[in-house]
């Protein structure tokens, strides 16, 4: 149970940060393996609660292996693995409460619009390789610096700003799909699609 609390605790303060609510406080401590509450923050922005995910439904990654992770929390937790995916993820079920499990990652293309090729990589290297600077921010579950926001690719700012940026020039080369999921947040958040 103290895990979820702790889950619960880091979402709701991704959420605030999310809506001005809270501000932020970037961690520069780096040489701690960290599990860390990733959301989507775009879609629980407050202007629109019919796009929040639930409240019981999150996304978690670690730099240790989903894998490990997953059995550890399903072993102390009573839970089951829904779905596995060639991408080092994990669907985990305890109850009604939804976990997204990932490890850390990097990604490369070996042409435009192929699936990734994927290693195991740093949280930096994961939240950057993510689609848009609103959706590579994650919030620490780690004891020696719980609740702190990592934000390296300045994603507060630009939900401050309603403001959609991918992370690198080839990101619509690499992942084509990106360009509807940016549409899609431009629709529904009303945030704008930058120009570059």
């Amino acid at each position: 149970e103290g895990v979820f609390s702790l889950i619960k605790l880091a979402a709701q303060r991704a959420r605030r940060i999310a809506n001005g609510a809270e501000t932020l406080l970037e961690n520069d401590d780096n040489d701690k393996p960290t599990v860390l509450a990733l959301r989507e923050i775009a879609d629980g922005h407050l202007d629109n609660p019919e796009f929040h995910k639930t409240e019981n439904d999150f996304d978690l990654t670690s730099e240790a292996p989903a894998e490990d992770l997953g059995k550890l929390l399903i072993a102390s937790h009573h839970g089951l693995i829904k779905s596995k995916s060639q991408f080092k993820t994990q669907k985990l079920v305890f109850d009604s409460t939804i976990i997204d499990l990932a490890t850390t990652r990097k990604e490369t293309y070996a042409k435009p619009g192929a699936l990734p090729v994927i290693s195991w990589g740093s949280l930096e290297e994961d939240l950057i390789r993510r689609d848009f600077s609103i959706n590579s921010m994650a919030v620490s579950l780690h004891p020696d610096n719980f609740g702190i926001l990592v934000d390296k690719n300045y994603g507060q700012q630009d939900i401050n700003n309603r403001l959609i940026r991918i992370l690198h020039p080839s990101s619509f080369l690499d992942d084509p799909t990106r360009l509807f999921r940016a549409v899609r947040y431009q629709i529904r958040l009303g945030f704008d699609i930058e120009n570059q």
